[in-house]
């Protein structure tokens, strides 16, 4: 059961979330909820705001990008080591061996036309 401060807490929230502008996401109205009401604890834990906001954005998006990136190539690999182990089991069932033709005979043999 959530206490006393944390029931009023929820339903202010809510209360809030009523006046919501449709066309505004929850996060940027909460991010201007905040803006307008601070708390106590948010007045002095605060740093000094940043002398240029967009570029912090900016940054903290390069940093989102970065990650999502790197997750996106270790999801690759994983399917491309998937693909690769499921070929060569397919293989391996059909009895099928890969031959490698010798260094000899690398060129292929055109047939010559009959007049």
């Amino acid at each position: 059961m959530a206490s006393a401060g944390q029931q009023i807490r929820i339903a202010i929230a809510l209360a809030a979330l009523r006046h919501k502008p449709p066309e505004q996401s929850v996060q940027a109205y909460i991010l201007d909820l905040q803006a307008a009401f601070p708390s106590a604890t948010d007045r002095e834990c605060r740093r000094a705001p940043s002398p240029n906001p967009w570029r912090d954005r900016v940054l903290a998006l390069e940093k989102d990008l970065n990650e999502l990136q790197a997750q996106y190539d270790n999801e690759k690999l994983g399917e491309f080591s998937l693909d690769t182990h499921l070929r060569v089991m397919s293989i391996k069932k059909h009895g099928q061996r890969m031959q490698i033709p010798s260094s000899g005979s690398c060129f292929v043999s055109t047939p010559s036309r009959v007049s």
